[in-house]
């Protein structure tokens, strides 16, 4: 395992126990977007603790860096998951299908 890879799976490893503790807020954003794509709670909970961290972002607005977790529902749809690690608290910030396009702000097609 590369050192990203370490890391990641330390990340991961903090992630599942704080899913397992009950630890776990929506932002109002992942509320909003889970509810208008139809994805559950059982969906994300199992891409979060099944599913694999694919990459980091930070961003000079937010004190934490967010987490891409790819993985598939309980019943094997490809989901993306972003959540971030703020003190004592899972926090999804979105979720989406990974066939969903999404468009920049202000791009047009």
């Amino acid at each position: 395992m590369n050192d990203a890879g370490e890391r990641f799976h330390v990340v991961h490893q903090r992630v599942i126990e704080l899913l397992e503790q009950g630890k776990v807020v929506y932002s109002r954003h992942a509320d909003e977007k889970r509810a208008l794509r139809s994805i559950s709670t059982p969906d994300i909970e199992h891409v979060i603790r099944w599913g694999q961290i694919t990459e980091v972002r930070t961003s000079p607005e937010y004190p934490s860096p967010s987490y891409t977790i790819r993985g598939r529902s309980l019943d094997e749809e490809n989901l993306v998951c972003a959540v971030a690690i703020e003190g004592d608290c899972l926090l999804v910030v979105t979720i989406h299908r990974s066939h969903q396009v999404r468009i920049a702000q202000g791009a047009s097609l």
